[in-house]
């Protein structure tokens, strides 16, 4: 759907200016961070394709360390490098808006037959491989900082997800799941490291770009940053869950990388590094549940966040014992046939979104059918939920556990200063919650429920 006023004029101004043409179309794209399709016209009729990013947290002097002008900074750089990548044309900071060159080809690899997904899978795993062969030390990139120790690789990055400007409070001081899965991070912390490289970061499928031929560009660089580059085949391994495009089974393709790029395969870092990638998620999403912004896909947010809380405590039970898959029950809740948040459901996915042409729009609306009927579960079984896990806090930290919001605080003080040998009972305790909760969200994590963990 086209939305001339969805924007600033003084922005799409910007943009008109930048690309000698006047902006004919513009469309909300079907993300999680905010993104927009730009059409443009020129004097002569001709037509071109951008793609607008914008950050607003940090416009307004909050968000995340690893923000939109940092991105920005390294794809820029990433032009003197053989790395297909999106160009940037141009930074507006004003409204901290980057405008960037329309990428062709596709990104669902998982959609794709299996000799493509081989084909591409083994493209991608030569390119990260040229990626990491960079030497950083020839980069000009002001925000990115070199870690001083083999810790520095993992902490260094968990710090920068951990400090948000739109919490006064971290979260891994407020949610229990944060607070182990940072410790478990810091009690595991690697003590030696190959190499420091330059890292895509949360980088696998549906983060490049690719047409018959290959690869046409890496995308979303986000979390781009000095680090390990065993971290990065962890992030495929997380991304690969979300996409599953290697049929089951990622190993060719890291062996397909570790001849190209001369690193050795550490199958204990690469699962602590999935680990690292499920927890920053676990943090980054604790933030944009407890502070909903209209702008952003909430109901996408919300199923996201419950599918990564229990998954994060399945990774971390594989890493603790990677010779056992462990099994993990999420129970079943049902919804009511004849409340009013079901009804409104009905009509959403019944009446509404099947005259929403717009495909953004028609999944928005879908998502919030979805979260009714979350919240018709809610309704009905969170106070059993609740009373669950504060019986599971008295058994694990002592019967003097008066309520829910003193026993998550008691747990978060125990965690604080948690030990190897004590991570299990907390782990099991966690595990139950991250259960309840993916069980009363049943309705949003539905477009997750093919998800499965390829073999290593």
């Amino acid at each position: 759907m086209t939305d001339l006023n969805a924007l600033p004029s003084s922005l799409l101004d910007w943009v008109a200016q930048l690309t000698t043409g006047s902006v004919v179309d513009c469309r909300r794209h079907n993300a999680r961070r905010e993104a927009w399709r730009i059409d443009i016209r020129d004097a002569a009729g001709n037509a071109a394709r951008y793609f607008l990013r914008i950050d607003r947290a940090l416009a307004q002097g909050q968000g995340s360390a690893r923000h939109l002008r940092r991105e920005s900074a390294l794809i820029k750089t990433l032009e003197q490098y053989d790395i297909p990548a999106q160009r940037i044309l141009g930074w507006n900071a004003e409204h901290c808006a980057a405008l960037q060159t329309w990428v062709e080809g596709r990104a669902e690899l998982n959609r794709e037959p299996a000799p493509l997904q081989h084909r591409i899978m083994l493209d991608f795993m030569s390119t990260l491989a040229r990626l990491h062969r960079i030497d950083v030390r020839a980069l000009n990139l002001p925000e990115f900082g070199m870690p001083l120790s083999a810790a520095d690789h993992s902490l260094q990055e968990l710090a920068a997800v951990e400090i948000s400007g739109q919490a006064t409070i971290p979260c891994t001081r407020t949610h229990p799941l944060a607070a182990f899965g940072k410790r478990w991070l810091v009690n595991h912390a690697p003590t030696s490291v190959q190499a420091t490289v330059l890292l895509q970061g949360d980088t696998g499928p549906a983060n490049f770009m690719f047409d018959d031929q290959g690869i046409t560009a890496l995308v979303d660089w986000e979390w781009g940053h000095y680090g390990d580059p065993l971290e990065d085949l962890g992030n495929i391994w997380v991304r690969d869950f979300f996409y599953p495009s290697c049929a089951g089974n990622l190993r060719p393709y890291f062996e397909h990388y570790a001849a190209r790029s001369g690193f050795t395969l550490e199958r204990e870092r690469i699962h602590y590094y999935r680990v690292h990638q499920m927890v920053r998620s676990v943090i980054g999403l604790a933030y944009l549940s407890a502070n909903p912004d209209w702008r952003m896909p909430i109901p996408l947010n919300l199923g996201y966040s419950a599918v990564i809380d229990i998954e994060t405590c399945r990774c971390i039970a594989h890493a603790n014992s990677p010779a056992a898959e462990p099994t993990l029950s999420v129970p079943e809740l049902a919804g009511s046939a004849n409340s009013l948040h079901s009804a409104l459901a009905l009509q959403m996915d019944n009446w509404v979104a099947p005259q929403v042409a717009d495909a953004a729009t028609s999944a928005l609306t879908r998502g919030h059918a979805a979260l009714m009927r979350y919240l018709d579960r809610k309704e009905h079984h969170t106070a059993r939920c609740d009373d669950e896990e504060l019986q599971s806090l008295r058994a694990l930290l002592g019967s003097s556990i008066g309520d829910l919001p003193q026993g998550r605080a008691a747990l978060i003080a125990h965690i604080e200063t948690l030990r190897v040998d004590e991570e299990t009972p907390v782990l099991a305790h966690l595990t139950r919650v991250a259960a309840n909760q993916a069980a009363l969200m049943a309705p949003l994590t539905e477009p997750w429920r093919h998800c499965r963990w390829a073999t290593l």
